[in-house]
């Protein structure tokens, strides 16, 4: 059977056997046209060919375009991969630009852009416009909170509102559902606010040199910790020995992405100032065990080894101070936060935890009820 043609439907499918589908050629040159429209730079035209000759992603597109059971085609873009992306590189700081193709919508991280296709049917078919079989979402890179709360503000809330009043559901006696459906496409808006502003606070990634990540794998298989005496000849190489001090660099800006991060305590609610400073409590936190992993301390002693005693002084230097100073920032906010708002009843609902606790360091304890 062609690829052409419907062979993959459910038995109990209401769709006709013989429908002929889209060919795939004609759909990957619709795809190749949205896809640059919306993601591409100038130099990344090849890398998208090159994606499509992923036998995988020619798979995930086939099931896209024929099976009944797929209903989305997921597309990333990372148009630049610096900072976090390789330590190999010796003073490059850019990756080449990378398309991946799926058939579920998941996020991956913050500097990868994405747009989701979904079929508006079960299959394509070849007798149909594309682009009347098929709907486009973009996603920018950047926080998911600020494009989705973007798209349902600026776009999908609008829309809604709008056909509403043109059909006049909204004016109609004893038809609430419409009305109730806009109160929580309001509250929708208004809760993707509240997580933008709260939840702030970047992830930061300390990307492991991959000589490095092998030999304490290749240790940790045969039952001991690596060591620099593990590396061989290989720590005296100044190539390899630059690479792992152009990595330790980018920790430092990685880490004090956090580290330095400060907030206008006249912006925002109480809710969402308590929130920032507990949230960049947590990250400093695992900030700190990611500093104490053998991934991280190895690679300092490697450089000490190597004499390279300015990238493990600024190590330290550019990252323990600020941590410390920014641990005592966090504790002195909140104290001023619970001197403040202490009698408020919202105090209790955002800082006591599940278990009817303070944080460990918030140092708050609700006031006892008294019978009036």
């Amino acid at each position: 059977m062609g690829e052409g043609e419907l062979d993959s439907l459910d038995p109990n499918t209401s769709i006709d056997q013989t429908t002929a589908l889209v060919e795939y050629a004609d759909f990957v040159e619709y795809f190749k046209k949205i896809v640059k429209f919306s993601l591409l730079d100038d130099q990344a035209d090849q890398i998208l060919n090159a994606a499509l000759e992923d036998k995988s992603h020619q798979e995930y597109i086939k099931k896209f375009i024929k099976d009944i059971h797929v209903s989305t085609l997921f597309v990333q873009y990372s148009a630049n991969r610096d900072e976090e992306s390789e330590q190999g590189g010796g003073d490059e700081e850019k990756d080449a630009p990378q398309f991946i193709i799926f058939n579920e919508v998941h996020f991956t991280n913050t500097k990868m852009a994405s747009i989701v296709f979904f079929k508006k049917n079960v299959v394509i078919e070849a007798d149909k416009s594309l682009k009347s079989q098929i709907n486009v979402v973009p996603f920018s890179d950047g926080s998911p909170f600020e494009t989705l709360h973007s798209l349902i503000s600026k776009y999908v809330a609008p829309y809604f509102k709008s056909y509403i009043r043109q059909v006049g559901r909204a004016e109609r006696d004893g038809d609430k559902v419409a009305i109730s459906v806009e109160k929580k496409m309001a509250e929708l808006e208004m809760g993707l606010l509240h997580l933008q502003q709260n939840i702030d606070i970047p992830e930061i990634s300390l990307v492991v040199h991959p000589q490095v990540a092998a030999v304490i794998k290749e240790c940790a298989d045969k039952g001991y910790k690596a060591k620099v005496a593990d590396f061989g000849d290989l720590v005296e190489n100044s190539t390899f020995l630059n690479q792992l001090q152009n990595g330790v660099n980018r920790w430092i800006k990685e880490i004090q992405k956090v580290t330095k991060l400060e907030r206008d305590p006249s912006s925002g609610t109480a809710v969402q100032e308590i929130s920032f400073w507990l949230n960049l409590e947590h990250a400093l936190h695992r900030i700190q065990e990611k500093r104490e992993s053998l991934e991280v301390t190895l690679t300092l002693e490697i450089l000490k080894h190597g004499k390279r005693f300015h990238a493990t002084v600024s190590f330290d230097t550019d990252t323990v101070g600020p941590h410390h100073a920014a641990v005592k920032l966090i504790f002195s906010h909140l104290r001023k936060l619970r001197n403040t708002i202490i009698q408020n009843s919202l105090m209790e609902a955002i800082i006591q935890g599940p278990s009817g606790t303070a944080p460990q360091g918030f140092g708050y304890s609700p006031p006892h009820a008294h019978p009036s």
